[in-house]
């Protein structure tokens, strides 16, 4: 999964803070193998976040937790307009290398 987010100036702190404590517990998830997040050079407010799952029951498992459920509470309103959401499959080939 490739998600964009655009957050609003004022909130960055708030939403770094979150996320960091989010992926502590993601990433000691079953079949979690990636769960990353960037912040773009040139515009402080967007972020990328990369998850990569083992299989989608995995995912869906995430989606369910806890942590995850604290996480988009303590960024409720964070948000600004713009953003992402892209589910990506990377081939066998490509993965393996």
């Amino acid at each position: 999964m490739h998600i964009t987010y655009k957050i609003k100036p004022d909130r960055v702190a708030d939403f770094k803070r979150a996320f960091d404590r989010c992926a502590v517990e993601t990433l000691k998830e079953p079949g979690c193998l990636k769960y990353e997040i960037y912040q773009s050079y040139n515009d402080t407010t967007l972020f990328f976040l990369l998850e990569k799952w083992q299989h989608k029951q995995a995912h869906q498992k995430h989606s369910q937790t806890e942590h995850l459920k604290a996480y988009f509470k303590a960024i409720e309103g964070a948000f600004d307009q713009g953003g992402s959401f892209e589910l990506l499959r990377i081939p066998p080939a490509i993965e393996a290398k």
